[in-house]
């Protein structure tokens, strides 16, 4: 067998034993051999296995002939695949042209085990001559389980806290040094694989509007050792701003003094924007129905206001055996008008409610928006004329033909025109025109003279429940319901509603119909113009 040989765990190469070795002393180096807890073999140039210790046999239920004279691949630690097999061979002929190999291996310990091995290959020398090989193993199976169930743990916390949007991080305060989770970095809008976080980068991503606070907070973790729980915005590279949550606890050393501190950041932006919106929302809900009960209170005093003056002077009637003629028609022609007033009200009421229902369909039909504008302020003539207001139509240069439903576009257009010369006073004028706007669609504008309206009231217009608001309703009677209803008319059909208003200089109020409302311009009609 030649010389006996010996070799460590550790595979560095020694020199084989001389003859002169008493064989005393190879037994000893035996028995010291097979007392170690690790395999330990030799094997020839060519990979055959020409020594094992006790380790490397009986503890695995083996005899020394099931193993030794094979070569290593072919023997039972690797039969369990042939992929295994030719590591050890690639193994052994590197060995045998002079390097020593390091690995892995997972190799048969019994029918139905398997176990990882470190295993070194070190050449043994003669004259220059690789002559034998030295392999030593040790099993790792237990650290190898370990390193795969810490990288396990690893990856289901990565993957936890990338799903959860939230980092873990630690801060040396003697070094001044940070660790960042990989998901810190992605809520910082930075890369993992990019430069390492430090103090000086992220104070420098901190919304300026948020710095003050954060050193704070940080100051007293370091003085203080006071836990961290503070919420900030962060610019990110592309410019976007998210609001980032950190809670964070201090370590102390034995003598009580803050050494570092271990945290967590969470990416909140959406729910702090989700909150903001609630709290928004809750606003405008509480505003909405402070509003709704004022338009309740003035709808029943429009309500109120009729039926009382029709149960009171049909009570005069019925008790007044003494009335004139004259004094009895008086009271017929107030319960007569009480009772229109109360009518209109009542059908503006369900104007509205079936609109807000989505039960107003809109059949469309094709018609000339002069005819339809012309319609409309003759069927007003007579109230301008009593108002002493000159009303004007044009048609426009080119008049144009529509695809709308003809009642309810005339609904809407009989509302403004109505509110145009209700608040215009005696010697003003309201003009009704219809012209092609530059989208392709058609205006339809009806302007006035009036009274005008405040900024803040331009921009209500049209609101639910506000349009019964008393001042100028109880001046001019009618609760303003038909300015909403016809705003709902004008984007029934998929339109808008544009007020234009200056106190005391007038309003112009204009339908922008889109072009889909549009079929063609005909021949210009002639305007109209007349003084009522």
């Amino acid at each position: 067998m030649g010389h006996e040989t010996f070799e460590g765990a550790t595979g560095a190469t020694r020199t084989p034993f001389p003859p002169s070795v008493p064989d005393r002393e190879l037994r000893r180096m035996r028995d010291m051999l097979d007392g170690v807890f690790a395999f330990v073999g030799l094997l020839s140039a060519d990979g055959v296995l020409v020594e094992a210790n006790h380790a490397a046999v009986e503890a695995l239920g083996l005899c020394r002939e099931d193993i030794i004279g094979k070569p290593l691949w072919d023997t039972y630690y690797w039969s369990h695949a042939r992929a295994s097999r030719e590591m050890m061979r690639n193994a052994v002929e590197r060995a045998a042209l002079g390097e020593v190999v390091r690995s892995d291996f997972v190799v048969r310990a019994g029918d139905e085990k398997f176990i990882v091995i470190d295993a070194t290959f070190a050449p043994l020398r003669e004259d220059g001559r690789v002559t034998q090989i030295v392999v030593s193993a040790v099993d790792v199976t237990q650290r190898v389980s370990h390193a795969e169930t810490a990288r396990k743990i690893r990856h289901q916390l990565e993957t936890a806290q990338r799903i959860a949007h939230i980092g873990s991080w630690h801060w040396d305060f003697a070094a001044g040094t940070l660790g960042w989770s990989d998901q810190c970095y992605r809520l910082m809008g930075w890369d993992p694989a990019g430069p390492r976080a430090t103090l000086d980068a992220f104070r420098a991503a901190v919304h300026p509007a948020d710095c003050a606070a954060v050193e704070a907070a940080l100051g007293r973790a370091v003085e203080a050792g006071a836990p961290a729980d503070i919420e900030h915005r962060v610019v990110w590279p592309n410019g976007d701003v998210h609001i980032i949550h950190q809670l964070g606890e201090a370590e102390f050393d034995v003598n009580g003094k803050p050494v570092r501190m271990i945290g967590t950041s969470r990416d909140v932006t959406v729910l702090r924007n989700t909150c903001d919106e609630l709290v928004e929302e809750k606003l405008h809900a509480e505003a909405a129905s402070q509003t709704k009960s004022r338009f309740l209170a003035n709808m029943s005093h429009e309500l109120r206001t009729p039926l009382n003056a029709i149960i009171g002077f049909s009570e005069l009637l019925l008790n007044g055996d003494g009335l004139s003629a004259a004094k009895a028609n008086e009271y017929l022609n107030d319960i007569h008008a009480s009772g229109k007033h109360l009518l209109c009200v009542i059908n503006d009421i369900l104007d509205i409610s079936r609109i807000e229902a989505g039960k107003v369909d809109v059949r469309d039909e094709t018609l000339a928006a002069g005819d339809l504008i012309e319609a409309a302020q003759r069927m007003v003539r007579a109230r301008a004329e009593d108002a002493g207001v000159e009303l004007r139509c044009h048609a426009g240069s080119a008049a144009l033909t529509l695809k709308v439903d003809r009642r309810l576009m005339m609904q809407a257009l009989l509302n403004f025109l109505s509110n145009a010369i209700k608040f215009t006073e005696s010697g003003g004028r309201v003009d009704i025109e219809v012209r092609r706007n530059t989208q392709g669609g058609a205006d339809i504008v009806v302007r006035d003279t009036g009274i005008g309206m405040s900024a803040d009231d331009v921009t209500r217009v049209g609101e639910r429940f506000l349009q019964a608001d008393g001042r100028l309703s109880r001046k001019y009677e009618g609760t303003g319901l038909g300015l909403v209803i016809a705003k709902r008319l004008v984007e029934l059909h998929g339109g808008e509603l544009v007020v234009q208003s200056k106190l005391g200089a007038g309003t112009a109020m204009t339908i922008k119909l889109p072009p889909a409302r549009v079929i063609s311009a005909a021949p210009a009609l002639a305007a109209a113009s007349v003084k009522r």
